[in-house]
């Protein structure tokens, strides 16, 4: 037992030696010697416990694979501040945000608010059960902020306004076809963080396949791929970015649960892109500007057709040649 030993407390063994005719018994204190340089507990102290490695919490995985994503996020987390997170369709945002409050605040229920869901003139109750979610201590999402209007602004950024309880706000936004006043929002109350599209982090999909696999029933995380099966999943364009790739994986377990995922087992389209030939620097931008078209509008061909100022045929033709499947 730890006794106070001058200033400072010591682990020793007590043995009563003498019942005594009165009311104070004897005792003999024997001062245990100090094991590994442990230290001395001061007064007031108690024995410290050591944690079994089985208590030992596993660190939580990042909050974005990418790993500037990550440390943006890190640093909106440590100044308390009110997150918006950009990137168009598919891009992960409502993932991310869920994966921040996880990582960063251990918060595994958010109230989340769709704007893309409210009617131009509907009434308060949205807005007065995300306050109260926060009143309780329970972070909100708010997503599709580009849907936002005019009428809803006043109400979303007093949703965004700092609160002494730092119970912490994240909005998603596609910035590309956000109207000017939300963008005006998002600049007052909220710092930004760009997610990137998928093609512009190849690198990282070997790993992003490894967590959507860790996901899924352990029945069907034994599934493999095979190298040459996952370098052509490398080397796909992945239009719907992250959404595109967790449907195509969980779609490949399903088909094959417990197996190894050859070439011929992928998509037609993924498939394809292993015969394709280096494409010039113009082919490779007008591909590009088709794609991001075709992101803007959600898949919707007539309306990137006329965006990118060219007939529905024209933009078809040029899908099949460019090997785009929407």
């Amino acid at each position: 037992m730890p006794i106070p030993l001058q200033s400072e407390w010591h682990e020793a063994e007590v043995e009563m030696i003498d019942r005594g005719s009165g009311s104070s018994p004897t005792y003999m204190i024997r001062v245990l010697p100090e094991q590994d340089g442990g230290p001395r507990l001061h007064r007031g102290a108690t024995t410290p416990r050591r944690r079994s490695p089985a208590a030992t919490r596993s660190p939580r995985p990042p909050a974005h694979p990418v790993p500037a994503v990550h440390e943006q996020l890190s640093q909106v987390a440590r100044h308390r501040e009110c997150l918006a997170l950009d990137g168009g369709p598919g891009t992960g945002k409502l993932h991310t945000a869920a994966a921040f409050l996880r990582t960063h605040f251990a918060q595994q229920d958010p109230h989340v608010v769709d704007v893309a869901t409210l009617l131009p003139d509907e009434g308060p109750q949205w807005f007065v059960a995300a306050t109260a979610a926060l009143e309780s201590g329970r972070p909100v999402i708010v997503q599709h902020l580009q849907d936002l209007t005019p009428l809803q602004v006043n109400r979303v950024k007093a949703l965004m306004r700092p609160a002494e309880s730092h119970v912490p706000v994240v909005v998603t936004v596609d910035g590309d076809s956000a109207p000017a006043h939300v963008s005006s929002l998002i600049s007052q109350m909220a710092t930004t963080v760009a997610l990137p599209d998928l093609r512009d982090m190849s690198e990282h999909i070997p790993g992003l396949i490894d967590a959507v696999l860790s996901e899924l029933d352990s029945s069907e995380h034994s599934t493999k791929l095979s190298s040459e099966a996952q370098q052509l999943l490398i080397r796909w364009s992945w239009p719907g970015n992250l959404a595109e790739l967790r449907r195509t994986v969980e779609q490949l377990v399903r088909r094959m649960p417990g197996r190894v995922i050859q070439i011929a087992d992928l998509p037609a389209q993924i498939q394809g892109a292993r015969s394709q030939r280096r494409l010039s620097m113009i082919e490779t931008s007008e591909r590009e500007t088709i794609l991001r078209a075709l992101q803007q509008f959600s898949g919707n061909r007539s309306k990137a057709a006329e965006a990118l100022g060219i007939g529905r045929t024209t933009l078809y033709r040029k899908m099949q040649t460019h090997n785009i499947e929407v």
